[in-house]
């Protein structure tokens, strides 16, 4: 009833800042919005790996977790921000098994 994927079990490792970013996703929080990537493709842009979870989630009639690279755009007036203008996540998240996204879990390396 619950599939979970390994850390890097969809990127894999070995990237840099720059080379991973063509393959990071957009991430709402799922405390600010409901979302169902499945169902609702176009509502975000940059989510296809999110889309693609959560069908399999609906398919598979189950709870997926899973861990990829997520990006959050910020603005300099952020004294965190880097220079580029984008935070980036090693994020887990977590769908139900109707494809809605439940939560996630952004690691920091302390």
């Amino acid at each position: 009833q619950i599939i979970v994927f390994p850390e890097d079990g969809i990127h894999g490792f070995n990237f840099t800042r720059t080379s991973i970013y063509p393959f990071l996703d957009f991430m709402p929080s799922p405390q600010v919005v409901g979302w169902n990537p499945c169902l609702e493709p176009r509502r975000f842009n940059d989510t296809e790996v999110l889309q693609r979870l959560s069908c399999m989630a609906i398919k598979g009639d189950m709870f997926l977790v899973a861990n990829l690279g997520t990006k959050q755009p910020c603005h300099s007036s952020d004294p965190g921000c880097p220079d580029d203008g984008r935070y980036q996540f090693n994020t887990n998240v977590v769908f139900s098994n109707k494809g809605t996204l439940v939560d996630r879990y952004r690691k920091h390396n302390l």
